[in-house]
């Protein structure tokens, strides 16, 4: 029997991300980009339950909010084993140094709001996180789902009206306290 018997492919696999989910103070962080992990960890205060999902979030939207867990491209059989949904406040993109230094030239180190095609475009650039794609889809849904295009389209519909949803660029920190410091003063 296969280790894989209990698994099969995500039927929402095409709205997977590169990205990390941390609750942060009771609310929903879904981070991208460079050093993300760390500083999430840390802001959630390393609490098991606030680490939702590690380099695969997938997107879900009900009603008009935006949920998310994790999801690698295959889940349980079972719907009652699947990861809990959790509401998604924050999607935060970390730029690397030499970002930060262009973006971030003359002012001080605070999160930059930008639109959401900017941050569909962020998030779509980074590789597609599906790590059972060759046991669970065939080589053409795999390109399909990977594709950036295709990956910003379905970004911009899954966000599209949300009001409560910040859309945030975070600079380079030069330490991890730093960085979790200003995650957690975003809601005071």
């Amino acid at each position: 029997m296969s280790s894989f018997a209990h698994l099969t492919a995500s039927p929402i696999a095409g709205s997977i991300y590169y990205a990390d989910f941390f609750l942060i103070q009771e609310r929903g962080w879904l981070i991208g980009g460079y050093g993300k992990s760390h500083a999430g960890l840390k802001a959630s205060n390393y609490a098991r339950n606030c680490d939702v999902a590690r380099d695969a979030a997938v997107l879900v939207r009900q009603g008009d909010a935006l949920y998310g867990r994790c999801d690698a491209g295959a889940v349980h059989r079972n719907p009652a084993q699947a990861e809990p949904l959790h509401k998604i406040d924050v999607i935060a993109y970390c730029l690397g140094s030499e970002e930060t230094t262009k973006v971030f030239s003359r002012g001080a180190l605070a999160f930059l709001e930008c639109p959401a095609k900017l941050m569909g475009l962020l998030l779509s650039d980074d590789p597609m996180p599906i790590f059972f794609d060759s046991r669970f889809f065939s080589e053409q849904q795999s390109a399909a789902m990977r594709d950036p295009s295709r990956k910003v389209n379905a970004f911009l519909e899954l966000t599209e009206g949300i009001r409560d949803l910040k859309f945030l660029i975070v600079p380079f920190m030069p330490t991890v306290e730093e960085k979790a410091a200003l995650y957690t003063s975003f809601f005071p």
